[in-house]
């Protein structure tokens, strides 16, 4: 299971990001896409001194990833390639950029989010990686 929240990025405000990550499951082992029957996500703006304060971004509550975003967001080892992973020398096994085409996921310059995505494997318990996403 991967809880982690991570480093804080920044993004253009409206705009998307492209978020990495190493997702591990409750036996701390990294995740594979057969292991995982869904995935989706949900953003909110959250206070800054109260971060349990959520409020919901319009249009970007619990977007369900489809197979063919499944395939190309979860991979089958740890990829070590991409320039953007800066986290260590092991790498990443999930990347994704949510569409923001229909909903702004990041609306206001100046704002913190909180984009959480939500993966339910094929046998076992859902578990949460959550990234803080702050509007510039």
């Amino acid at each position: 299971m991967s809880l982690d929240i991570g480093p804080q990025h920044c993004v253009v405000a409206g705009f998307s990001a492209v978020l990495l990550a190493r997702i591990v499951n409750w036996n701390a082992v990294p995740i594979t896409r057969g292991e995982i029957g869904a995935v989706d996500y949900s953003v909110f703006e959250i206070d800054e001194n109260d971060p349990s304060v959520r409020l919901p971004v319009a249009g970007q509550q619990s977007v369900a990833l489809n197979s063919g975003e499944l395939d190309n967001a979860i991979f089958d080892s740890l990829q070590t390639g991409d320039v953007r992973w800066t986290v260590d020398e092991k790498g990443c096994n999930f990347r994704f950029q949510p569409d923001g085409s229909t909903a702004a996921l990041f609306p206001t310059a100046g704002s913190l989010y909180l984009a959480e995505f939500r993966f339910t494997p094929l046998s076992g318990q859902m578990f949460p990686a959550r990234w803080r996403v702050r509007a510039l």
